[in-house]
Order: structure tokens, then sequence, then C-alpha cells
């Protein structure tokens, strides 16, 4: 019961402070499949809410701001071939983000590019490019362009909200005899035999072959991603910083 109460409370008072929060939630939308027509702008186009954007393959920003996280997304199409990849670089003041989202772009339909970026330092006015990455003769068409930023605190509240309300839930424990009886103040034990949530970690490339470390690390978690063999660098060579 107590485990109950601490829950909900905890519960009660998040719902509380979110509806006190009047700072954007972050959008987790994504699409992986080619569409006909480009969808409206996340967060009604963020920055570009209110400016006449020129649709072309490169744009101007200004006022960019230092350590604000900026969620960037756009739709884009190609024409002259049948697909190609497309990279979004960030050209600021003072230093160059070589890649801050990329996209497998097809002829004739629209693709789903998001990113984002930090800042090292502010930035008054900063270009992002939208670039052929294979080298081929395309044309570019760029659509529901979005920019929104972030601050710290409000970054660290979206992952707080996500946490509580995705990953967590409320429970009540009723506790009866064989014959039905309820036992009030029963002291009750709770074990986890089972993971419903991924838990995992990093694992060394070394573990293929080695018996001893796979034994180990199954036996504390359910999931897995290796150290360095999925970085950008190693994935994504068009995207190297």
């Amino acid at each position: 019961m107590l485990q109950h109460i601490s829950l909900f409370f905890l519960l009660f008072t998040l719902l509380r402070v979110s509806s006190l929060y009047d700072g954007p939630i972050y959008d987790s939308t994504a699409y992986t499949q080619c569409q006909g027509f480009p969808e409206k702008p996340l967060y009604g186009g963020g920055i570009f809410k209110h400016n006449n954007i020129d649709m072309s393959s490169s744009l101007v920003i200004y006022n960019l701001t230092h350590d604000t996280i900026y969620s960037f997304s756009a739709w884009v199409r190609v024409e002259g071939s049948d697909s190609v990849m497309i990279r979004a670089r960030l050209k600021a003041e003072h230093d160059t983000y070589n890649c801050i989202g990329t996209v497998s772009a097809k002829n004739g339909c629209w693709s789903f590019l998001k990113g984002g970026f930090v800042l090292n330092s502010p930035s008054n006015s900063s270009t992002i490019i939208f670039q052929n990455v294979d080298g081929k003769d395309v044309d570019i068409d760029i659509a529901s362009l979005s920019l929104q930023p972030f601050t710290k605190q409000e970054w660290r509240f979206n992952q707080e909200y996500i946490i509580n309300t995705k990953r967590k839930r409320a429970v009540t424990i009723h506790v009866s005899d064989t014959n039905g009886k309820k036992l009030p103040g029963a002291s009750v034990r709770v074990e986890q035999i089972s993971k419903d949530f991924p838990i995992g970690s990093a694992i060394a490339k070394t573990i293929l072959g080695n018996t001893p470390y796979q034994n180990w690390f199954v036996k504390r978690f359910n999931a897995a991603v290796f150290e360095n063999e999925l970085k950008w660098y190693r994935t994504r060579i068009s995207c190297e910083f």
C-alpha cells in the first residue's frame, strides 16, 4: 500500500508540475517511408514559424545561442536520380558542423530528414546547407523546415516526463488468504523476475568468441550496442565530424 501511495504521489506531482510547464514538448515523430506529400513541420516550424523561408538548398539563420539544444527536421525530395544521400551541414560563425542530419532521398517523393545540434559558441549568422553526398547531378527540393530550440532545463524536463509517464506505472496490491479474505497490514516483498523494458550496455568487440564475457553480460542485460562499431564515423562515413 505504501508503494502504491508513493507512486501515486509521484505521478500526481509530475502531472501537476507538467501542467505548469509552458516550454516545448519534444516531438519524437519519425518517418521511414517516402511519401507523396510532405507532412506539416514539427513544432509548427519552431523558430521558422513566423519567418518567410526560401525553400532552397541553403538558408541563413540568425542569433543561434550557445548550449541550446536544437532539434532540426525537413522534408527532402530529389530529381535527376532514383536515390541519393542528402546531408544537412551547419556553417556557424566560428565552427562548421558537417552533419546535423541525413536522409536517403528518392526521386519524385518526399523523405523525412531529422537531426539536431548544439553550438560550441554563439553565432550571429549561420547557414544550413543541404548537400548531395553521392556526387550525382540532382535537384534538391526542401519543404516543412523546422528548428526548435530547447534549453538544458527544458530538455531535462522532457527526459524526466518520458521516464515517469512511459517507464513507470502506479500499482495496487491486494493481499488475501486462501479463502479470499483480505489481510490488512500484510508485509509484501516484491522481486523482479523478468525485464519488460530493455536494459543494456555497450560491449567491446572482444565479446565475440569470449564465452566468459558473454555469460557475464547476459546475466545482467538484455540489450547491447557495440562501443565503437556503431558510431557515426563507422556507419555514416558521409557524416564525419
